[in-house]
C-alpha cells in the first residue's frame, strides 16, 4: 500500500537496581515495555493523517524518581502548493510516576495540547512557519490532596520544623 506507511518497535525493558531505597523504586528487579510507532496514511495528494505512539520508563528531571511516559500525537497535513501547507494536530502526554517509592511519586500527570499552524517554504533551505499551540495540563489523581503545608517532608520521612 503506497498510501499507508507503518513503523513500529517493541520490546521487554528489563531494570535491574542494586538497591531500591537509593533507586526510589518499590521493586529491584522489574519488567517495563518500551513501545514506539508511527502511520501516516496519505488521504490524497494533498492531504495526510500522521499518528505517533511512544511509551517508555524514564528517570525525572531531579534524577530521584522513574516514571513512566506515554506520547500520543495525531496530526492532520494539508498541501495548498508546493510552497503553503498548515497543520493541525492534538496530542496527549502522560506521566505515571508510581513506579517510584517516595512520596512524591504518588501522581499521574496528563498534558492535553491543540496546536495549529502555516507553513511557507521560501526555498529548499528556508521556511517560514506561524503557529499556535494550546496545553492543558491535569494531575489524574483527583480526590488526593497535598499534605499541610507546614509540615516537611525529605526522602520521605516526616521531619521537625527547627
Amino acid at each position: 500500500m503506497k498510501w499507508l506507511a507503518i513503523s513500529l518497535q517493541a520490546g521487554p525493558d528489563f531494570r535491574s537496581y542494586d538497591n531500591a531505597v537509593e533507586a526510589s523504586v518499590k521493586d529491584n528487579n522489574q519488567l517495563k515495555y518500551y513501545a514506539e510507532g508511527s502511520a501516516t496514511a496519505d488521504l490524497t495528494s494533498k492531504d495526510a493523517i500522521n499518528f505517533k505512539y511512544k511509551q517508555w520508563q524514564w528517570v525525572s528531571s531531579t534524577g530521584k524518581i522513574p516514571y513512566f511516559d506515554s506520547t500520543f500525537d495525531l496530526t492532520y497535513r494539508h498541501r495548498f502548493n508546493k510552497q503553503f501547507s498548515s497543520e493541525l494536530g492534538v496530542r496527549m502526554l502522560s506521566s505515571d510516576y508510581t513506579a517510584g517509592s517516595r512520596p512524591s511519586a504518588n501522581r499521574v500527570d496528563n498534558l492535553y495540547g491543540v496546536a495549529a499552524s502555516v507553513n511557507y517554504a521560501i526555498n529548499a533551505n528556508l521556511a517560514l512557519n506561524l503557529g499556535y499551540n494550546f496545553d492543558m495540563g491535569r494531575n489524574a489523581q483527583d480526590g488526593q490532596h497535598q499534605p499541610d503545608p507546614e509540615q516537611r517532608h525529605r526522602d520521605g520521612e516526616q521531619c521537625e520544623e527547627q
